[in-house]
């Protein structure tokens, strides 16, 4: 068995078979951005200090003892289900965890489009940032890993920045063509 220190944690040593080999995003101190492999693994957000997870369309299936869970249930990154509804809701759960100095992780699938939307939307409410330089921010804080909401996604983010600025600080043919065109790079690999 091999054993690594993660943060200088001498007390609790963490296996690699319990590593999947790559850790979430920190987007804020407060703030990861995942997948369902990361939410996945108690040991690895125990040593990362997590304490709350929301989870957008899959299961954690993690202890309620040991975390505070927030499930997001049948929500598809299919085009037609909606975030919307639950921004709000999401907002006040990463809230909480920022209120009580906890630390909370979001994920989906695989941390690209339905997690990565809800972590804009904080973004753009916690930072008041605009839509664009909020995607950017998050992009950025993902490395080596994209993020591409789909573009009901990016609507609804749209809307989102009108509700919080009161206008949105791009035409939606714009940002449109932006995104599609960044999503076909992907799809031709």
């Amino acid at each position: 068995m091999f054993v690594v220190r993660v943060f200088g944690d001498t007390h609790h040593p963490i296996s690699y078979l319990h590593l999947t080999g790559s850790f979430p995003s920190r987007i804020l101190p407060f703030l990861y951005l995942g997948n369902l492999n990361h939410a996945t693994n108690p040991t690895m957000l125990k040593a990362l200090g997590i304490t709350h997870v929301l989870s957008v369309g899959e299961n954690a299936n993690l202890p309620p003892s040991e975390f505070r869970m927030l499930f997001l249930e049948n929500l598809y990154d299919d085009g037609i289900d909606s975030l919307w509804a639950h921004m709000d809701e999401c907002i006040r759960f990463i809230e909480h965890a920022r209120l009580n100095n906890q630390i909370c992780l979001i994920h989906c699938r695989v941390g690209v489009s339905r997690s990565a939307t809800i972590t804009i939307a904080f973004i753009m409410h916690h930072l008041r940032m605009p839509l664009v330089q909020a995607y950017l921010f998050v992009r950025a804080r993902r490395l080596n890993v994209i993020i591409q909401p789909n573009l009901k996604f990016m609507y609804e983010l749209l809307q989102y920045e009108q509700r919080l600025r009161g206008s949105a600080g791009v035409f939606w043919g714009v940002l449109s063509k932006e995104v599609h065109g960044l999503n076909m790079c992907y799809r031709e690999v």
